[in-house]
């Protein structure tokens, strides 16, 4: 009977992980949220959400932000592309110590596994990719930090510009 116990308790377990997809954000910044729920993520980081919708495209807006507070209290800056007001692309940077950078990779990696790996002159770029979302961490030297960009893709929401105005 124990045995059994510990048996569904493990494939119940495995299930579970297989089932919960990977999130895919950074302090809670991702795309798939409505602009007002962005601007509130983004307040509550420390930051005050600008969006300028496009001239030739209604359907497309470009928003920005700096963020004071994050968790890691660095100052973030903030990138986020709208489709019909919800964020399809998020992306946020800042300058960090190389040991942080390879924290930030190696968490990600316990996380999401083993990322694809982009090597150029002097850029680094890890690639994750979950249910619709791609993650990619691209870092190059900036003195004796990196200049860490974070990109998070959602494909549904860019998906929605194949469909006519």
């Amino acid at each position: 009977m124990k045995r059994t116990v510990v048996l569904a308790m493990v494939l119940a377990r495995g299930l579970a992980a297989q089932t919960a997809p990977a999130k895919l954000a950074v302090h809670g910044l991702e795309p798939g949220i409505s602009q007002t729920e962005l601007r509130g993520r983004v307040t509550k980081l420390g930051g005050h959400l600008s969006c300028r919708p496009s001239v030739a495209d209604a359907r497309l807006a470009e928003c920005s932000a700096s963020l004071s507070r994050s968790p890691d209290h660095r100052l973030w800056s903030l990138r986020a592309s709208l489709v019909n007001d919800v964020a399809a692309i998020v992306i946020v940077g800042a300058s960090m110590p190389a040991a942080d950078l390879d924290q930030l990779k190696d968490r990600w990696t316990d996380t999401l596994g083993r990322p694809n790996l982009r090597q150029e002159p002097g850029v680094n770029s890890f690639e994750w990719r979950a249910t619709n979302r791609t993650l990619r961490l691209s870092a190059h030297p900036a003195g004796a930090d990196r200049d860490v960009s974070i990109s998070v893709v959602d494909r549904t929401a860019l998906n929605a510009l194949a469909k006519a105005p």
